[in-house]
């Protein structure tokens, strides 16, 4: 049975406060053609669908047409896990009727892990067993103890975790299927991250070692790494098909897999896991210019804006100055425009500073992340934030934000 792995949409993500969403029509578009060219049967998304727990209506559009499209397509159904960005509520609202169309989704994970095991069948009879994991939010592994040091908060998300994943290989053995399917949203130990990623825990809490993961799986289709990677023989993190920011330059690709099912013809994977990548077009791209203003004008001199995509050019500058100068970074953003290219954010760097200025000159106040605030005001009171305080800021800022809904839920 075929599969094409993807994870980490983002549906609705906006850079510098510029929405996507055009961008994730053409990818939507894109995959849609690519699953009906590979012969795909179900599309494997691993979670962050969208990037916020309150997606807009233009995000949610998108993605119920998505679904809608696939007969179209000849593609049999979808498996679908909420990631750490998703609201498990939202995911799971339409999962009846989504179960209709043959999409299975689990937002948030069920009490009984059997519940959370969807067994497919293909047109050679061949039976798949596929064990759906999103991502494990504290309460739905364990329930916090009043009184409790942090080592012993950290052990016991650690246990509830492991007893998790564990309860998840006894129902998936249970099925006694031709072959086996963990879907998850998860961060193992030693996975290299691409800079975009919103950490799932304070500290390494969410570092799952290898060996906690379900071991009678043939294949275990991963999320929340935005760079394609492969921690393990059979693991695979799909990386996100999009850039989330300037920084992230690993190479974009979706993951087309032929699962081994030895009791049947199994068609083009025979008895052996098959892994293929397919490359995804960039429909824009994203780059960042760092240098002196004459090295900056010299790279962006030699820049087709034209053979850059469908979309063109957004850009960052990291302009390094002696001191502060409105002009030259004025100067810039005119030359950006001549060129035909969008300069999104301008950030300066000091001689005597390893890092950008976060909010410098031509960096609007409404560019300027939470997180990049949090850091800036930390070092306006003369305190560099290690990354234990920045995680701790960010975890707050992710429960803040689920708790209370963000502004504009409905906006297109």
């Amino acid at each position: 049975m075929r599969f094409l792995h993807t994870s980490d949409l983002h549906l609705g993500h906006r850079l510098c406060d510029r929405d996507r969403l055009d961008e994730h029509a053409l990818f939507l578009d894109w995959l849609l053609a690519a699953a009906g060219e590979q012969s795909a049967d179900y599309l494997i998304l691993a979670g962050d669908i969208f990037d916020t727990s309150v997606p807009s209506n233009a995000a949610l559009r998108l993605y119920y047409r998505f679904l809608a499209a696939f007969p179209r397509f000849g593609i049999k159904g979808a498996l679908v896990i909420g990631g750490n960005h998703d609201s498990p509520s939202a995911l799971n609202a339409p999962r009846d009727l989504l179960e209709v169309l043959n999409v299975h989704v689990r937002g948030v994970v069920s009490p009984d892990p059997a519940d959370d095991v969807v067994v497919i069948e293909g047109l050679r009879g061949e039976r798949v067993a596929c064990a759906l994991v999103p991502y494990l939010r504290e309460r739905d592994i364990r329930a916090p103890k009043g009184g409790e040091s942090i080592p012993e908060r950290d052990q016991g998300i650690r246990e509830g975790i492991r007893r998790r994943l564990s309860a998840t290989q006894e129902a998936l053995s249970a099925r006694g299927a031709d072959a086996a399917l963990v879907i998850a949203h998860l961060f193992t130990a030693g996975s290299r991250e691409s800079g975009g990623e919103r950490d799932l825990y304070v500290g390494n809490l969410g570092h799952i070692p290898l060996s906690d993961l379900p071991a009678g799986a043939d294949y275990t289709a991963l999320g929340h790494i935005h760079r394609c990677s492969w921690p393990g023989t059979g693991v695979r993190y799909a990386g996100s098909p999009l850039a989330m920011d300037f920084g992230d330059t690993s190479p974009k690709s979706v993951t087309i897999v032929d699962l081994p099912c030895p009791h049947t013809d199994s068609g083009p994977g025979g008895e052996k896991l098959s892994i293929t990548e397919v490359p995804v077009p960039a429909f824009r791209k994203l780059i960042r210019y760092a240098g002196t203003p004459e090295e900056i004008r010299e790279a962006i001199g030699s820049e087709d804006a034209s053979a850059a995509g469908p979309l063109g050019i957004w850009a960052e500058a990291q302009v390094q100055l002696r001191v502060p100068d409105p002009q030259v970074t004025a100067a810039l953003e005119d030359e950006f425009c001549r060129k035909g290219i969008e300069l999104l954010r301008v950030q300066v760097v000091l001689q005597d500073q390893e890092k950008p200025v976060s909010g410098g000159p031509g960096k609007p106040l409404e560019d300027i992340s939470p997180h990049e605030m949090f850091a800036l005001k930390c070092r306006q009171r003369s305190m560099e934030p290690d990354e234990a305080l920045l995680l701790a800021f960010d975890e707050l800022l992710d429960e803040v934000q689920r708790e209370g809904g963000e502004e504009n839920p409905g906006e297109d």
